[in-house]
């Protein structure tokens, strides 16, 4: 038995927080955790530490007791009844899968006897954690390091699942919105928050239109509060290229569940290496996503469903938020990552569904 197994046999474990990342991707990729710790301590009240903007998929999760919600902008005006509050709740367990300065302190404010992190931990947090999960680095893919910790606790031979509840209004909500376009249903996703991941919304209008052309599909065009601009620029390429072919504007008009709930009902996600492209991927929705700054092996989603388009310049999956490159060179990234590459993988998601409904 190990050290930390004898540790976590020695506490109550009633009460267990989990630090959520901080991107939408991140938490999608964290969901599998909660049912996995739900099996390993079965008498435990779960609490989701998460920023507000993010907090969508856990408000009404059947596994997740509380929400404890932050604004990450606002962090200095709230610090202190925070901190108080993760103490008042008396952990048990605090898991930190976000590791940067505000998340250890977070943890160490709780005053859990454990508290986990991993090793991409950085700003000095991994002093405050009782533990690190092992092999958690950052070359090991997302999806696995946050399932380091399932491992860790024990239960790593379980199946991966990522429960988002979804009620009843809010999926017929999107089935009434997808009924309102032909199928394949594609739905678009340009923005990222980054410029060196956001390939060109021109290039997604061509792609878009190649497929309607080729396919006949309907497309709907999805995006956050901050992506409008990019959601209206689309439709008037969609406009000026197909005018006949209304594209569905949903930009700014969903919250994170009824996201999920429209992306249940597309056939394909065409999207920028961002949180819908996991969130889609997570529902079982196949997916085309593009990959400039960062590495489809270490963020990409699993599954023979879906189709990863990577850029080949020099300072490909870099991660870099700004481009390293001048001049000729800056973004090349964007017009090395062809529209006809795209289109090919799009077809590819298309034809495959279109052969399994054949066979159906």
């Amino acid at each position: 038995m190990s050290d930390l197994t004898e540790r976590l046999n020695a506490i109550t474990q009633e009460r267990i927080g989990i630090l959520l990342p901080n991107s939408l991707g991140g938490v999608v990729r964290s969901l599998p955790l909660f049912p996995a710790l739900s099996e390993r301590f079965p008498d435990a009240e779960l609490t989701a530490i998460v920023s507000k903007d993010n907090s969508g998929l856990l408000e009404g999760h059947q596994r997740v007791a509380h929400v404890i919600p932050y604004k990450r902008r606002e962090m200095i005006h709230h610090w202190r009844p925070l901190l108080r509050e993760l103490q008042a709740r008396r952990f048990d367990l605090t898991i930190d899968l976000r590791g940067q300065l505000r998340t250890g302190l977070m943890s160490l404010a709780t005053g859990a006897s454990v508290r986990l992190g991993l090793e991409t931990a950085r700003e000095g947090s991994s002093f405050t954690y009782t533990d690190l999960i092992a092999d958690s680095g950052p070359l090991v893919p997302e999806f696995v390091r946050y399932w380091r910790v399932a491992e860790a606790l024990g239960v790593g031979h379980l199946r991966r699942v990522s429960e988002i509840t979804i009620d009843s209004r809010t999926r017929e909500w999107a089935i009434e919105q997808a009924s309102t376009i032909r199928r394949p249903l594609l739905a678009i996703h340009p923005g990222a928050d980054s410029l060196t991941k956001r390939w060109p919304v021109e290039n997604f209008a061509v792609v878009a239109c190649k497929a309607i052309r080729q396919y006949g599909c309907g497309v709907a065009v999805l995006g956050g509060d901050l992506e409008i601009a990019a959601g209206e620029h689309f439709v008037s390429l969609m406009q000026k290229f197909i005018p006949s072919k209304p594209v569905l504007n949903l930009v700014g008009k969903t919250s994170q569940i009824r996201l999920a709930a429209f992306l249940q009902q597309a056939d394909c996600l065409l999207a920028n290496d961002a949180g819908p492209l996991h969130l889609a991927a997570s529902l079982d929705t196949p997916v085309v996503g593009l990959f400039t700054c960062t590495s489809p092996a270490i963020s990409g989603p699993l599954g023979a469903a879906h189709e990863l388009v990577s850029t080949c310049v020099d300072c490909h999956a870099s991660y870099r938020i700004c481009c390293p490159n001048r001049g000729a060179r800056y973004l090349a990234c964007m017009e090395e990552l062809s529209t006809d590459r795209v289109s090919a993988a799009v077809s590819a998601v298309i034809q495959r569904q279109q052969q399994t409904r054949r066979a159906a």
